[in-house]
């Protein structure tokens, strides 16, 4: 029992270490934090349109693209 509790500790060990060495500690953060990204309102000087601006568009998801679209761009 041990052993196999011990084998599951080092998979995860491994796999928040591999998301570590490719996810950026900005997406890291939001995964953990309890907020959305709809939460707060977004004008096109906004922290959030800039954070995104630096995303990759391959991370991006579709309420981020239709967010970005309505409140980013003029």
């Amino acid at each position: 029992m041990l052993k196999k509790l011990m084998i599951i500790t080092l998979a995860l060990s491994v796999l928040l270490l591999a998301a570590a060495a490719f996810i950026g500690p900005e997406q890291f953060e939001q995964w953990f934090s309890n907020t959305q990204t709809r939460e707060a309102p977004a004008n096109s000087d906004s922290e959030w349109c800039i954070m995104m601006e630096e995303k990759p568009n391959k991370e991006w998801r579709e309420e981020e693209f239709q967010r970005f679209a309505k409140e980013c761009l003029e």
